[in-house]
């Protein structure tokens, strides 16, 4: 793969991370820690498809755990 450089503004609009679940589904983490138990996996992904437009992963995962979706390991 070749490495491209990328101006400030499109660096901007570039969302890191991602929320991956363990393939059993029983975990969850940001960029593959898997950080948090998984008390309702269909809600999670529900929620995570409703709001992927609007918030960012962290937000999403503290919003998930404010919800018990998830819980913190």
């Amino acid at each position: 793969m070749e490495r491209e450089n990328i101006g400030d503004q499109i660096a901007e609009e570039v969302v890191g991370g991602s929320i991956v679940f363990s393939p059993d589904h029983t975990t969850c983490g940001l960029n593959n820690n898997s950080q948090f138990k998984v008390n309702d996996y269909d809600a999670a992904i529900s929620f995570i498809a409703a709001n992927w437009r609007t918030m960012s992963e962290k937000d999403m995962l503290r919003s998930l755990k404010a919800q018990g979706l998830i819980t913190k390991l």
